[in-house]
Order: C-alpha cells, then structure tokens, then sequence
C-alpha cells in the first residue's frame, strides 16, 4: 500500500504495486539521487512496511530500466555486481558517481547503457556480464556468443 497522494502515485504508471515496493527496496542500498535524510528515512520505513515512497526524481529510474529489461531485483544485482566490481577496476563512464561531502556517494546509470545485461545474465555469471558492458566492444563475449539487433544471446556451436 502506498503512502503517496493519487497525483503522486499516478507517476509509477503501470508498473504494478508490488514492483513498486521491490523498486523502493532496492534504492534502500542504491539510492538514485539524494533527497535528503528525512526523505531517505521515509523510503525505509516503506519498505519495511511492505510500502513504497514516490518521488520525482527516483521514479523515471525505474520506468527507463523496466523500459530496459530490468526487474527490481536485476536492477539490485547489477549495483552488487558493480560494487563488487568497484574494488578491482577504474572508473567507467557508464558509471557515474558524484557527491560525497555533504551527503553519501550516489552512482547513477543511465538505463540504456545496460539494455543488454540482462538478457547476458541469464547466459553467463552476473559480474561477468557486467564486465563485458564495462568493456564496451574491447572484450570477447565467451564461447562465441552472438548477440542480434534485439539483444538476444545467440550462441555459436562453441557452447
């Protein structure tokens, strides 16, 4: 159940409740932008009500990477695969992170760098996947793997 007016809650569109309160728990960890420590309080109070919060700016984050392919739980393991990633590799441009002084680092994605991750994650592991995104065209896809012009993984006779 929500906590938000009709007006607001109208921005989540059809996406259906219970993804909601999947998309709201996974910006527990990863946020999408900082709104503040009240805010950030509300949307965890939320979640462990089995609720979600709307806001403007966390929204549209949601609808560009279910627009991708993306469940709420994808969306949660990709962020793992980068944190985990993070500590082994540069920066990447399809991985931007800002703030940190006033307020906790916040790492942004733009959804259409990623439209391929997960149809890779149901071929490969989740990091690897991630590590070919982040390679952008210089690494080899294993096992002659394909991919057509719909994202689809064709495999060769490799496999």
């Amino acid at each position: 159940m929500s906590t938000c007016s009709p007006e607001d809650d109208a921005l989540w569109g059809a996406i259906p409740e219970d993804r909601r309160v999947e998309w709201c728990r996974a910006w527990v960890d990863f946020i999408p932008a900082w709104l503040g420590t009240i805010p950030m309080m509300m949307v965890y109070r939320a979640v462990q009500r089995g609720s979600y919060t709307t806001y403007q700016s966390w929204v549209p984050v949601a609808h560009a990477f279910e627009a991708a392919g993306f469940t709420p739980e994808a969306y949660y393991l990709l962020r793992l695969t980068l944190r985990a990633r993070h500590a082994t590799a540069g920066a990447s441009p399809k991985v931007v992170t800002y703030g940190g002084e006033t307020h906790p680092k916040i790492t942004t994605l733009q959804a259409s760098d990623w439209v391929l991750w997960p149809e890779l994650a149901k071929t490969m592991t989740p990091i690897r996947a991630t590590e070919l995104i982040l390679a952008d065209g210089k690494q080899q896809f294993p096992q002659g793997a394909l991919i057509n012009r719909s994202g689809e993984i064709l495999l060769s006779t490799d496999d």
